[in-house]
């Protein structure tokens, strides 16, 4: 990962400030990384939604890691940063939270738990316990973050990411 940033700062070099940032920032911004979506976010705190899969692909996100939201997708070329979506916003994993649906998720669980009681080679998240479908939707979890900082700005006289923590 730090080659990669060192990479992109050396080609950055004699680039516009709009580029330096893309070359920078799609440094760090990887497509194979992506793990989750925003779904709430407030001054000091975001709510992040993570499915299974995602999470399993990058080997879990543990308590005090760091993550990086925005909605800038790799390749990148130029960055304005004077918009809105050019952020990269730095979080820290500080616990799990509920979603809007975990009730309801929950009582699925229960319900099918209580459905494969007492069959010792069965469990409720089994394929012949659960449909596809079913596994999928409760495969969503919440996870609570603290905002860290806000990288939003091109220092063009150095290249340099300039943020507000």
């Amino acid at each position: 990962m730090s080659d990669e940033l060192d990479r992109a700062m050396t080609a950055a070099i004699g680039r516009s400030p709009g580029e330096k940032a893309a070359a920078m920032l799609g440094a760090l911004l990887q497509t194979g990384q992506y793990v989750a979506e925003v779904v709430s976010i407030a001054y000091e705190t975001a709510k992040i939604q993570i499915h299974d899969h995602e999470r399993r692909k990058v080997g879990g996100i543990p308590a005090l890691s760091f993550l990086l939201a925005s909605r800038l997708s790799p390749p990148l070329t130029t960055i304005d940063p004077g918009e809105e979506d050019s952020s990269v916003i730095l979080l820290r994993v500080m616990d799990a939270t509920e979603l809007p649906n975990s009730r309801e998720a929950e009582g699925v669980r229960v319900e099918t738990a209580r459905s494969v009681s007492g069959e010792i080679d069965r469990h409720w998240d089994s394929d012949s316990a659960m449909d596809a479908d079913t596994r999928m939707l409760l495969g969503y979890a919440g996870v609570q973050c603290r905002i860290l900082a806000l990288l939003q700005r091109v220092w063009a006289s150095c290249g340099a990411i300039v943020g507000s923590a």
